[in-house]
């Protein structure tokens, strides 16, 4: 069993500015058994064609200070822009004062392996089935 899981929730993606995206990424996580619900960090998604070609989401800050948090962004930046090839938009042209909202399907970061693993919602801490 695994000490630390995260459970990545939802982005919200604001306007791109310079092909940077400022958002926000909603996540539950777990602890030695106990649930943290609700936890936010502010995040840029990136897309640089000269060097990568793709896009990648970083951190502009956290208070996480776990060195599983910076896999778990690895492994999420991995599994969104590879395995599901999500591209960010931004607000809606009918709603451009709402920020776009891309909602995860029931995974989880588990430290113990380094992999995001999908779980069924009944056992996502915070989450009704």
């Amino acid at each position: 069993m695994s000490y630390f899981k995260i459970y990545p929730r939802k982005l919200l993606v604001d306007t791109a500015n310079a092909n940077i995206h400022a958002a926000r990424l909603f996540f539950n996580l777990e602890q030695y058994g106990h649930v943290h619900p609700n936890k936010m960090c502010p995040v840029e998604i990136r897309f640089d064609p000269m060097a990568t070609g793709h896009w990648s989401m970083v951190v502009t800050h956290t208070d996480i200070q776990l060195q599983e948090f910076d896999r778990f962004m690895a492994a999420l930046n991995f599994y969104l822009f590879s395995v599901l090839n999500y591209a960010p938009s931004g607000p809606r042209p009918e709603t451009p004062q709402y920020p776009e909202e891309y909602f995860f399907q029931s995974v989880y970061f588990d430290a113990f392996n380094g992999n995001i693993q999908p779980t069924p919602v009944a056992s996502v801490p915070g989450m009704k089935p």
